[in-house]
């Protein structure tokens, strides 16, 4: 007997769009993003308390004094998982690496003004001490904020923080053949110099704070919404005027890191307002407690901004980066208020 087979197909409709971990997510159509970060990080059945503070959980939620009825909620505004992470910083490293090869070409860092080349000295090496400083911050966060997403925006910035120390030095390698001296002696101003000593215990202070969520605020909204500024945007401006156009040649990297670390903050303080309003009172005393100290903290660096050429009154400079940076995020898109600031700093708005 023959047997006759006729080739054809049959519709088997799924029963579930994706994998059912994911089930608790409201969104039509998943992405890869969703799939490699959604509900991943264990809630219960944790079986042992940690050694060195058996009051908590190995993940746990009170180590915050925010709260949220469901953290995995939060998403990433740059939607980055590990992979799309490291794309992305790959080509910014390719980037970097060809504006190298062209100051190299074009005797960039050779030609650099003489008086220009002792400012960056007087600031710039110390900057990679504040960048590994906030590296270890997010360290913490990463290790002990709630939901993988989280986890994952504060994994990535301290990945950045590193690359950033690292553009630093790099920098500065350039430099050497100008000022032999300009790495080593730049850790002991970190260490030693009286403009860096308020920035540098600060930073110290960020290292040991307990609270994740109060670290994120005060580094993300706080501290780098004036540093980032500072350096990478007014010093810019005024390294083209100075005979420093290699220095801000180079600004973009650094800003490329810093709109990456303001967003995904700023969206995670949104969400948490909107899902618990009693979040905004919490966030509120973050603020109130860390600005004032930020601006005390960066004050005595402002004196780097007076340059023989053409100078800027430091001051003036806080000023401004206040007005058009921290004053909008906080107070328009936030809706906080602006603690009082101190008697000799005077910030309108614009």
């Amino acid at each position: 007997m023959t047997h006759q087979f006729q080739p054809g197909s049959e519709l088997i409709k799924p029963l579930r769009q994706t994998y059912k971990y994911m089930s608790g997510l409201k969104v039509k159509r998943p992405t890869t993003y969703d799939e490699a970060t959604y509900n991943l990080q264990p809630y219960e059945n944790f079986h042992y308390r940690p050694i060195w503070n058996p009051d908590i959980q190995i993940y746990d939620e009170k180590i915050t004094k925010l709260v949220c009825t469901d953290w995995e909620q939060f998403r990433d505004p740059a939607r980055l998982y590990y992979a799309t992470f490291c794309y992305d910083r790959a080509e910014l490293q390719t980037r970097s690496k060809g504006q190298f090869n062209a100051c190299e070409r074009l005797g960039v860092f050779r030609t650099m003004d003489d008086s220009f080349v002792r400012t960056v000295s007087e600031f710039f090496p110390a900057l990679r001490h504040l960048f590994f400083g906030e590296s270890v911050v997010y360290m913490y966060v990463g290790r002990f904020s709630v939901g993988t997403a989280i986890e994952q925006c504060a994994t990535y910035q301290s990945f950045d923080l590193l690359g950033s120390a690292q553009l630093v030095t790099k920098i500065c390698a350039e430099l050497e053949s100008r000022n032999p001296a300009i790495l080593s002696a730049g850790k002991q101003k970190w260490l030693e110099d009286e403009k860096f000593q308020k920035l540098r215990a600060l930073t110290e202070k960020l290292m040991v704070t307990w609270d994740w969520g109060e670290a994120v605020v005060a580094v993300n909204l706080l501290l780098n919404l004036i540093v980032y500024p500072l350096f990478f945007e007014e010093m810019s401006e005024s390294a083209l005027d100075n005979g420093g156009a290699g220095y801000a040649m180079f600004s973009e990297f650094f800003w490329h890191m810093f709109d990456y670390e303001r967003n995904w903050a700023t969206a995670l303080v949104k969400m948490l307002i909107a899902d618990t309003p009693a979040n905004q009172a919490v966030i509120q005393s973050f603020v109130d407690e860390w600005l004032p100290q930020v601006i005390e903290a960066v004050k005595p660096v402002l004196s780097v901004f007076a340059m023989p050429a053409q100078a800027k009154d430091g001051e003036v400079v806080l000023q401004n980066v206040i007005a058009k940076h921290v004053r909008p995020l906080l107070e328009t898109e936030l809706g906080l208020i602006m603690p009082p600031l101190s008697s000799e700093l005077h910030v309108t708005k614009v």
